[in-house]
Order: structure tokens, then sequence, then C-alpha cells
């Protein structure tokens, strides 16, 4: 049906497909290497503990600073996933 409506069209598809299938199947073996590395050394990995540290760290320096303190939202970040993101604005701070 294809082929009867629109013959150059058709050729631009059956091409356009399987090659986007090799180039996505080529990005995705590149970057399994990285991954796999990744995964093996534990690198962008943020453990509890680290976490903590730096949230002492922080709520000791708006104390001496004299800025009140409101933390109950990193649990719910923490809960969710997206405590990373949630404290990425503060990763400026000399810690």
């Amino acid at each position: 049906m294809m082929l009867s409506i629109s013959p150059m069209l058709t050729l631009v598809t059956l091409i356009t497909i399987p090659l986007s299938a090799l180039v996505t199947a080529g990005i995705a073996r590149q970057s399994q290497k990285y991954f796999s590395g990744q995964q093996r050394t534990g690198a962008g990995k943020t453990t509890l503990v680290n976490l903590l540290m730096r949230f002492q760290a922080r709520i000791s320096m708006a104390r001496e600073a004299g800025v009140p303190i409101t933390n109950y939202g990193m649990t719910i970040a923490w809960a969710m996933g997206i405590l990373e993101r949630a404290v990425e604005p503060f990763d400026s701070w000399s810690c």
C-alpha cells in the first residue's frame, strides 16, 4: 500500500528505520562500557552517610550564620528519590 502511494517515501522509510536502529545500537554499545564501569566503581553514588555528613556541615554553617533551618522536606525528597537534585543548589557552599 505504501509503495503504491509514494515509492520515494517507501524507500526513505526502508533506509531510515534500519539505519537509526544501527546507530542506536552503536551508541548503546559504547555507553554500556562507561555505565558498567560506573556501576563497578560506585561513581556517581551518594551514600546516606555522606549525605548526612554534608547536611550536618550545612546545618552548623547555618547556625553559625544565624540562619533558621527547616529541613523536614529532605526526608520527603529522599523518599521520592530526588534528594541529589534537592541538595544540588547548595553544593556551592564549601563544606
